[in-house]
């Protein structure tokens, strides 16, 4: 059996006893004024070896207490911490991993010409994704949610052909960035989808000099 902590008499200026044990594969020492300090404190550490081991005992309680924490905010979600360090990692690689919104549409319209698409077609896509490039300067494809999709589709003030035109445009956008990891998961997918109303007819997109 490991070895626990234990209390000792010390020549020390300031304290009278010593408390001696491991932390982290580390010799520690606490030293204490009264033998009933030094004592408590040895039975708890003791105590958490006991019942932990000893990886338990070294463990900080601050990090135990945020564990503790963290897991029973995730519960009501059927979450785990080890669920929350994976969704949260993944999004800060892919936000490493990211590029500003503008390099990503011109790098699908190059990708979609040179896979055979129309010359019409890519310069809607320019039209449409460079509209929402511009609503969000120096932003990168990983910042992105899905409320801020579904606020820009709403400040459009289109119909909700031409709207669903553009959110589909996203979608495709976010789909290729998901791609190229410059994104951890599609935003677009999620938002809302407006309804139509039979005999709307999407408004074509402005003239190339508008581009």
């Amino acid at each position: 059996m490991a070895k626990g902590y234990t209390v000792k008499p010390c020549t020390h200026p300031r304290y009278s006893f010593v408390v001696r044990g491991r932390e982290n594969g580390k010799s520690i020492k606490r030293y204490f004024v009264k033998r009933a300090e030094a004592q408590t404190y040895a039975q708890i550490k003791n105590t958490e070896l006991k019942n932990h081991g000893r990886e338990g005992a070294s463990f900080p309680a601050k990090l135990r207490v945020m564990a503790q924490e963290a897991q029973a905010r995730l519960a009501p979600y059927g979450k785990t911490i080890e669920d929350a360090v994976r969704y949260y990692v993944g999004h800060l690689q892919a936000t490493v991993a990211s590029v500003p919104i503008e390099q990503a549409v011109k790098e699908l319209i190059s990708n979609r010409a040179s896979a055979g698409s129309s010359k019409q077609y890519c310069e809607d896509l320019r039209w449409r994704l460079g509209r929402f490039s511009k609503s969000f300067p120096g932003r990168c494809v990983a910042e992105i949610t899905t409320r801020d999709i579904d606020d820009w589709l709403a400040g459009l003030g289109l119909g909700a052909v031409t709207r669903n035109t553009f959110r589909r445009d996203l979608r495709t956008f976010f789909s290729f960035s998901l791609t190229r990891k410059y994104c951890s998961e599609n935003p677009a997918k999620d938002s809302t989808r407006a309804k139509e109303v039979d005999g709307e007819v999407a408004c074509a997109p402005a003239s190339s000099s508008t581009h």
